[in-house]
């Protein structure tokens, strides 16, 4: 199955969710909407705390990141914006080297917020169900964990070429989990938006459930691999979390991570 039809698919079934059931015409203008904002809230183990958002137009079968968003910010529990700046297209970013305002807090709400210009704001607006004369809002808000974070191996890989199987609680919980090989490049990840082509494939990769199966080709050649896992919360979809306007596929992650694992991959 294609990207597109995956993602047709989904706003279907979406579509007869609702008309099948008490849907709200909010509900529909998430269906309908093609702004798809992807954030996440991560404290390192060593304390560092980044933030990031990603912004994709999926109005079109060739999806596009969007590079013209205005005053994207991050509000933190003290109340104080923190500004995200593009670093890349699509991609706005900070980190708390950058900005000693951008603290991670457990157990505390976040706000990730932007605006788009008001041509482009409204068009989208419009054609997602929304009233004419309203300005659309991009807001969303994701709590992050209380819970103490645990990783465990049910099975490491033994030699170049074998399988593994990672397990952490609360099962509760997701986790983002990246393997870079012994050149340092990510040959594995479960979260990966520097393309923006959107299809089920994005958050079915997201670990859930309280483990993760590896294949034979993470740990496809030896020597030594480095393993990063953060344990995260997230807000999506149709959640009330999300405002209307936000597309369908959006979603927001809040986690903190355990210290670099280095695996010493035998041939």
């Amino acid at each position: 199955m294609s990207t597109r039809t995956r993602l047709v698919s989904c706003i279907c079934l979406g579509c007869v969710t609702c008309l099948f059931s008490s849907c709200s015409r909010e509900h529909l203008r998430t269906l309908q909407s093609p702004i798809q904002a992807v954030g996440t809230l991560l404290e390192n183990a060593d304390g560092t705390v980044e933030a990031q958002l990603v912004l994709i137009n999926t109005e079109k079968p060739k999806h596009a990141f969007l590079t013209n968003a205005e005053n994207v910010q991050l509000r933190v529990p003290s109340g104080q914006m923190v500004s995200l700046e593009q670093v890349e297209p699509g991609h706005y970013r900070s980190d708390s080297s950058q900005n000693p305002a951008l603290v991670y807090e457990q157990g505390k709400t976040y706000q990730f917020r932007f605006g788009l210009p008001p041509s482009e704001s409204r068009r989208n607006h419009r054609e997602a169900g929304g009233a004419q004369e309203a300005e659309p809002t991009y807001v969303a808000v994701v709590k992050t964990p209380t819970n103490k974070v645990r990783f465990s191996w049910a099975k490491r890989p033994e030699f170049a070429g074998d399988t593994a199987q990672l397990r952490w609680t609360p099962r509760s919980l997701n986790a983002i989990v990246v393997v870079r090989d012994p050149e340092g490049r990510t040959c594995f990840s479960t979260f990966d938006f520097s393309d923006p082509q959107f299809g089920g494939d994005k958050w079915a990769r997201l670990g859930a459930n309280g483990q993760l199966a590896l294949g034979v080709d993470v740990f496809s050649r030896p020597g030594q691999y480095q393993v990063l896992k953060y344990a995260v919360s997230r807000t999506s979809g149709l959640s009330p979390g999300l405002s209307a306007d936000l597309g369908v596929l959006s979603g927001f992650l809040a986690g903190t991570g355990t210290a670099i694992e280095t695996l010493d991959i035998p041939e």
